[in-house]
Parts: structure tokens; sequence; C-alpha cells
């Protein structure tokens, strides 16, 4: 009897634990510069350009400095997904999938409610008084969640983490073939994403659209990365993370395409589509590490991978700023760089399924197979938007 209890405390203590790390990591992302910086972009980026005189493009390069600079620094960032999806790659062993999803939900909940509440914010108060708002945001958060996390993980198994931390040599994760393609499609995927999503609600304003319903756009856009984040964990138990990859990116790529062919007409459906593609990307990314790496070198193989997203995303925002500049029509922004980029890194995705399932160790291939062929096509696709680009 006594052991029976004993038994159903230490159940009820790790449950306990193990809630509170998913509550810290959940509002630890959703108040971090994942959510709070990236979702702001867009609605602030008319007004700062307005207020200084400067164009699309040249607004656009002002992130640009900023991204890069966490990029580079992001092995170190601790308001990063990166702090958060450790912690519960640590913990969790079942369901770990589910458990990702749960924590990168918290970007959906800020693409969802900053889109929503600080164009009109901005509209009423200004740009200067909607990054103070932000800032008492980050302020307020930060001691529940450094409670949440702290006091749960002083309860875990202190061996089984010590043997997790032990160190690897960066250069024997950076040489492997999985980091070089996972490293690969994740920055092509944030070039595309991202440009789109940061631009995304200055085009709905550019086309004429009222503040409130592009706010309401704004926010469809945020609820599907949010639904985005938790159908990926789903998927990610159930079926092989290639497929999973392969059919969520080529869902943000027929956005990108819609937006290409319809302009702001088809800016509803094309927010649905491309936001279940950005809300893959982070879970997609820690669980993908998550297998194919030691737990010892998850943050190593992590922070480099994350950093190379973050590069990608600077660089994709000031490409369709640069583009704007040049071109008015939206039709002609999403023609080229995101679409065929988007395309490129799906069938990329689709071509490195088998290495994923391999792990570690690179395919055999004695003759040309289903890879070898997509990747040629892959490599058309890239020539083609190169070549689109200077003809624009």
């Amino acid at each position: 009897m006594h052991d029976t209890t004993a038994l159903r405390d230490h159940r009820n203590t790790t449950v306990w634990t193990l809630g509170r790390l998913l509550l810290g990591a959940f509002l630890g992302v959703s108040t971090g510069i994942s959510s709070l910086y990236f979702y702001s972009l867009g609605p602030l980026m008319k007004p700062i350009a307005a207020t200084y005189g400067w164009s699309r493009g040249q607004a656009s390069l002002g992130p640009l400095v900023g991204i890069l600079v966490g990029g580079l620094a992001s092995p170190s960032i601790g308001t990063s997904p990166l702090s958060y999806t450790r912690v519960l790659v640590e913990h969790f062993d079942r369901r770990r999938g589910a458990a990702l999803a749960v924590a990168v939900m918290g970007t959906g909940v800020g693409a969802i409610l900053i889109p929503y509440l600080l164009v009109p914010f901005v509209a009423a108060h200004g740009w200067r008084s909607a990054y103070l708002a932000l800032a008492i945001v980050v302020a307020i958060a930060v001691t529940p969640v450094a409670v949440l996390i702290r006091g749960a993980a002083a309860e875990t198994d202190r061996a089984r983490l010590r043997r997790a931390r032990e160190p690897v040599a960066l250069m024997s994760v950076v040489r492997t073939r999985v980091f070089v393609l996972l490293g690969t499609l994740f920055f092509l995927a944030s070039l595309a994403v991202f440009g789109t999503t940061v631009h995304f609600v200055p085009m709905l304003s550019d086309a004429g659209l009222p503040v409130a319903e592009v706010g309401k756009i704004g926010a469809i856009l945020g609820f599907t990365i949010l639904g985005g984040r938790l159908f990926t964990g789903l998927l990610l138990d159930r079926f092989p993370a290639g497929r999973v990859t392969a059919a969520l990116f080529c869902l943000s790529a027929a956005g990108m395409l819609a937006l290409s062919v319809g302009g702001v007409k088809a800016a509803l459906p094309a927010a649905v589509a491309i936001g279940l593609g950005m809300g893959a990307e982070v879970d997609l990314l820690a669980y993908l590490i998550v297998r194919h790496f030691p737990p010892s070198a998850f943050g190593t193989a992590y922070g480099g991978i994350y950093g190379l997203l973050n590069i990608g995303a600077a660089i994709g925002p000031a490409a369709i700023g640069l583009i704007t500049t040049a071109h008015s029509d939206i039709r002609c922004r999403w023609s080229s760089p995101p679409s065929f980029s988007s395309l490129r890194r799906c069938l990329r995705s689709r071509s490195t399924g088998r290495v994923w399932r391999q792990g570690m160790r690179p395919p055999r291939r004695s003759t040309p197979d289903q890879g070898s062929i997509v990747s040629r096509i892959s490599g058309m696709i890239g020539a083609v938007s190169k070549g689109s680009m200077r003809v624009r």
C-alpha cells in the first residue's frame, strides 16, 4: 500500500514538473524574440518608413541588421526557441513531437495577437509607443517564465542531464551530411516564408484595405500558424518526418503562388496556406535534430541550423522590400524569390527524406534514383529563379 502511494505521488510530481516546463516554455516562446520581434516587423515597417521618408526596400534593410546579429548569436540567445526546446528534449521521451508543438505554439499566439492589436494601436498612438508596449510585455513575462523553468528543472534527474550535456566537438556536427542538408533546407524555408510574412500586412495596407480588415487577415495568418504548430506535432508522432516536411512546405509554396497569380484577392487562402507551412518550421527543426543527433549535440546542431534559419529570415524581407520598391504590383513581388525558393525547398525536403531516416549516415547511391532526379529539378528551379530576378 505504501509503495503504491509513493508511486502515485512520484507520478503526480512528474506530471506537475512536465506541466510547469511546458507552460514555462510556451510563455517564453510567446514573449521572446521569435514572436514579438518578427511579427511586429510588418505592422511597424510602413509607419517607420513614413516617419523617415524611406522606401519599403530601405525600411526592410533595418531588420536585416538585427536579424543577422541575432542569427550569429543564436547559440547563446536565451530567449530563442533553442533554450526552451532543449529543456523539453531533455525531459520528454514519449510524445516529444506534441510537447515541442505546444511550446512553439507560443509564436502562433504572437502571430495572432500582434497584428490584431498592434495595427490599431499604432494608428492611435504611433510606432514608438508600440515598441514601448512590447518592452513592457517582455519585462512582465520574465519572472513567471524564470520561476516555471528553474523550479521544474530543479526536480529532474541530474545524472541524466549530465550525461546529455557531455561536450561534443563543433566540427564533428557541422561536417555531417544531415547538418548540411537541414541547414540548406531551413535557410531556403526561412528565406521564402519570413520574407512573405513580414511584408504581408504592409501589402494588404498598400492594396487599400481598411485597417480593421488588415488586422483581421493578419490574425487569420496567426491562427493558421498556431494550428500549424499543433498539427505538425501530431503528424510527426504518427508519420515519417520527410513526408510531413514535404507536404507542409509544398502547401506554403502553393500559398505564395496564389499571391503571385491572384494578388490581394487571394490573400485569405494564401494566409492559411503560408501560415500552416510557417507553423511547421521550428517544430520540424527541433524534431529532426532530436532524431538524427545525440542529446549532447542537440544545442550545437540546433544553434547552427537556427542561425542559418535566421540569416534566411534576414535576407528574405530585405529582398522582398527591394522588389517592392521596383514593382508596385503585388503579383510581381511574389512571382520569383519566395515561390521558387519554396518549390526548391519542398523538392529538397522530399529528396532528403531517406537521409533523415538513416540518421547521420549518408545514403548509398549506385544508380540514379528519385532523389537525384528531384535534386536536378531543384537546381533548375533555382536557375529559373535567378533568371526571373534579372528580368524583373
